[in-house]
Order: structure tokens, then sequence, then C-alpha cells
């Protein structure tokens, strides 16, 4: 059972529509005060809707939001303990980067030394002491970004929504902002909830995630929780690479449905489903290991794509089909495409699921 502090914000039966499409439905959700939650998901899955339903964008058709167990979905967005960080940051081209910060804060009429002391403070969690007199224009994309989430932080909301934020950076500096976001998060102990399609960073930066899809959540765990015990086909094959043979289960090991007769003893069984149900062995690349093989009958190694930290296989079966394997970049030279390898699977991390 979810302590008290997991009830911080708490929706409930929620549903969203848009003419005669469903966007959302009966969505139940709880986020703990302080936690980087993310909201994670294919584009149209519901997750921007549920986001602009927080920040009082959009209302709510049915159901209810509530915030420290007061009605949140009540009122309107600018009585709401929320800023938002969009995908553009949205920034003033014309006010230098302390003015953008400072706007908000004189809309709320704080005093004119409050506003300044309240700017050097947030820029120096951003470090961007030096850049306070700039233009947006005049600062790299990862510095706007974090210019925005200043902005954003500076009259200390309860909660900060950010609307997949890191979209618009490239790969190097979309990871260096990932550790930006994530010690900022733990130094102002705002609630963040995160929106974004991209597993690796919800899988880096969230305390938890809920994984969404045609607007259902369809699992909510730690990261940890949702990559290893997926509880259902969608979420172990969204998540990560993920193998999926199609066979039955017993209750003690699992059998291919082809004709190969595969089969892992004591797999994990997951959610759903009993014994001779038609069922999906779930296993991770790194769960498997090839060893070489004179069978033609057995794998054929198709393809080696080299990431420098490690290595993934692309192996092939006549009756099995693909299947992924992950190597150490030193054991390259023991594989050779089109060579034939059997497989061995890690039962302890192996997961059955049914359809």
């Amino acid at each position: 059972m979810e302590g008290k502090k997991e009830k911080f914000l708490s929706i409930s039966h929620v549903a969203k529509s848009f003419g005669a499409t469903r966007v959302l439905d009966d969505i139940m959700l709880d986020i703990g005060r302080g936690s980087f939650f993310t909201l994670l998901g294919p584009s149209g899955c519901g997750k921007t809707t549920l986001l602009r339903l927080i920040a009082g964008f959009d209302t709510v058709d049915a159901g209810h939001i509530m915030l420290e167990g007061k009605r949140l979905d009540t009122l309107p967005a600018a009585k709401r303990p929320i800023n938002t960080v969009f995908q553009n940051y949205a920034l003033f081209p014309h006010l230098t980067v302390g003015q953008n910060i400072a706007f908000g804060l004189e809309r709320l009429q704080w005093k004119k030394d409050t506003i300044a002391n309240r700017v050097e403070e947030v820029l120096a969690l951003v470090r961007l002491e030096e850049f306070v007199n700039r233009l947006p224009a005049q600062l790299s994309g990862g510095q706007q970004q974090r210019v925005a989430l200043a902005r954003a932080i500076a009259p200390s909301p309860k909660i900060l929504l950010l609307d997949e934020p890191l979209s618009a950076l490239d790969l190097k500096l979309r990871n260096a902002m990932r550790l930006e976001l994530k010690r900022i998060q733990k130094e102002v102990k705002i609630s963040f909830i995160f929106v974004t399609h991209d597993q690796e960073e919800a899988l880096s930066l969230s305390d938890k995630i809920a994984v969404m899809n045609k607007g259902h959540i369809l699992q909510i765990g730690s990261p940890e929780e949702i990559y290893q015990e997926p509880n259902n086909l969608f979420v172990a094959d969204f998540i990560g690479e993920a193998n999926i043979l199609a066979g039955h289960y017993d209750g003690k090991k699992f059998t291919s449905a082809a004709g190969h007769g595969f089969v892992v003893k004591s797999a994990v069984k997951g959610k759903g489903g009993k014994a001779g149900d038609k069922a999906y062995l779930c296993c991770r690349p790194e769960d498997i290991t090839v060893t070489s093989s004179r069978d033609k009958n057995d794998f054929r190694l198709d393809d080696v794509d080299y990431f420098g930290d490690t290595v993934k296989l692309i192996l092939n079966h006549a009756t099995l089909g693909r299947v992924q394997a992950v190597m150490a970049p030193d054991k390259l030279g023991t594989v050779a495409t089109g060579s034939y390898y059997s497989i061995a699977i890690n039962a302890d991390k192996a997961r059955v699921l049914y359809s």
C-alpha cells in the first residue's frame, strides 16, 4: 500500500475526449511530493493531454485532480501552484536572461529587491550567473533550456511540468542536460512531472514511471520495475530492447510454439493468464549468452552492431525468428556473421507474459 507521500497529487478516474475521440480513459495516478515522475509513451498516447489537464490548459470531462487533498481541477490555470517548461522554451526574445526570469515574479507583484535576489539564486542554481544580461539569441540551445527552467522554478511552484524539454537538443547536450535536470530537481525538491517518448530519458531520470498507450496507463513503477518486470507485452516491447517468443507456459517451464521446441525452465510468471494459455517469453538481450554451434538448425548470426561500450548481436532462427543478444566489445573477435550459435536464456530474468 502506498504511503501518504504518494497522495500529494492524486488523479482519480480522469477522462478526456476531443470530439468523438477518447484521448484519456479512467486515469488513476498518485504522485509523491518532491518526486521525479515521468509519463512515458508513444506519440498520441495521451501523456501531453494529461499534462495539460494538470496545468489547467484543458478541463477534465470526468473524474478529478486533487493537490494536497484539495480540488485542483476546478481552479483556473493562473491560480494553480504549477509552472510548465515547454519544448520551445518560450523565452521573450527582447528581454535579457535576468528580465525573462523576473517577468513572472513582477506579475506576482514581488518586491524589486526580492526579485533581484531570487533571479540571482535561480541563475546560480542553473549555473548561468554570468549570462544575466544576455538576450536569448546569444545563448546556445542548452543555455536557453536552463533559462526556461530557472524562470519556471523562480516562483517556487509546488509542481513543475516538463513537456519533452530535451527533444530539441543534440544527443551529447541532451545527455548533459539529463544530469542537470536530475541535480536541479534534487536541490529544489519540487515535484517534477516529465513527459517523454524516450525510454532512456525516462529510465535515467525518474523515481517512478507511468507507461501510457492509447489513453490508458498500463504500468506504474520504478525504472527497475518497469524494465525488469513489465506486466504486459506492450511495456516489455516499448521499454528498451526485448526478445519476445510465443509459446506456452505450464507453470514450471516455457515451451516455444515453433517447431524447434525451445524450452526455458522456471521463467518468472507475469500477471494474468493460466497454465496452458498462449504465453510469451520476454527476455532482455543482456540476459542471453551465445555459444558457437555447428548445427545449422540453430541461430545464424546475421549482423553485429558496435556501440563502443557494448556489441549487439542480431541472430535469426528459421522457426523462432529474430533474437538480440549483447556482449562485451573485447569478445567481438569470438563471433562471425554467417556462423551458427546456440543461445542460453537467464531463466531468473526471463518473464512469461500473456496477451
